[in-house]
């Protein structure tokens, strides 16, 4: 038992770098892990197999399809969303983009 405490004495610093040098390379993991969820948003490599694209933006199409399907599902029907909606404000936010609407579709009819 002498040994190892002596052991201990003449290199206390070594055995209290472990838990440090674990916990740095820890975060970094991490830190890359969660960065490669995220970025980059397109793919970068060659197409199909060598590369990376995040895994978020490469599926937030079908996250997102998930997501709608479950809150018009579960959470909330198209009539409420409607029936919270003022009508004044959006006949204001859509007259603009249906002016222009009816420009493009009226020349496209005449053409």
């Amino acid at each position: 038992m002498s040994g190892v405490v002596a052991d201990l004495a003449e290199h206390w610093y070594i055995d209290l770098s472990i838990p440090v040098v674990a916990a740095i390379i820890g975060y970094v993991t991490k830190l890359v892990a969660i960065r490669m969820m995220f970025q980059p948003l397109e793919f970068v490599g060659i197409k199909p197999y060598l590369g990376w694209q995040g895994i978020v933006p490469r599926r937030a199409a079908r996250m997102a399809s998930i997501a709608v399907d479950t809150m018009t599902r579960d959470l909330i029907s198209a009539s409420e969303v409607v029936s919270r909606l003022d009508p004044d404000l959006v006949a204001q936010e859509l007259a603009e983009p249906m002016h222009k609407a009816t420009e493009d579709i009226t020349r496209e009819v005449m053409a």
